[in-house]
């Protein structure tokens, strides 16, 4: 008998996605989480924020200027994917409605665009921080390098001398001289090293 067919799998329950709250913190709070985030992401957020503060400003009754779609990936990139993004924006007076944050009518952006500056200036300020402790980082090696050089030739001077001087207290113990001796067939000298002769040796027997 053919076997029984294996029971069908139940359908898998959709996945339900649940929204992060984020907090509302003061502004203070929002620019120390973003000055975390690596150079090129925060000189883009503080482009794309500062132009956003820039249009209301101009332009405060100009409803497109008071909403953003972050699920645009242009702006997505831009002001969610920075790490205290959304946060700085909540802090700034944008609120969350769906894939949207919005500026709600009558709130100014006055503060956004001042934020957004000290944003600029602080992010700059770490950039130099961080571009001097790299140089001193680096100095301070060259530094370490070039003595570890100096160390390394006084150690060989003076093993140099060392052995100088010891060769000097030995004194000679033996001459050594070179004779030269005819080559049996070709005529060629070679070189033969001989101990000096005591003259007790060569006296007639």
């Amino acid at each position: 008998a053919p076997a029984a067919p294996a029971p069908a799998r139940p359908p898998a329950e959709p996945r339900v996605h649940v929204p992060v709250e984020i907090p509302i913190v003061p502004i203070p709070d929002a620019l120390k989480v973003l000055l975390t985030n690596r150079d090129f992401m925060l000189d883009t957020f503080v482009e794309t924020a500062a132009k956003l503060a820039d249009n209301v400003v101009k332009q405060p009754n100009e409803d497109k200027f008071r909403h953003v779609k972050t699920s645009n990936p242009k702006i997505h990139e831009r002001l969610i994917r920075p790490t205290g993004g959304e946060l700085f924006m909540l802090a700034c007076g944008w609120r969350r409605a769906g894939d949207a944050l919005s500026l709600p009518a009558g709130t100014g952006a006055e503060a956004m665009a001042s934020a957004v500056a000290e944003l600029g200036r602080q992010a700059e300020a770490a950039k130099k921080e961080r571009a001097e402790a790299e140089r001193e980082k680096l100095r301070v090696e060259r530094e370490a390098a070039m003595r570890a050089k100096r160390e390394e030739k006084e150690r060989l001077r003076a093993a140099m001398e060392a052995d100088r001087r010891e060769i000097s207290a030995r004194g000679p113990s033996q001459a050594i001289k070179a004779s030269k001796l005819p080559s049996g067939g070709g005529g060629l000298a070679v070189n033969r090293l001989n101990l000096e002769e005591d003259p007790e040796d060569n006296r007639p027997a």
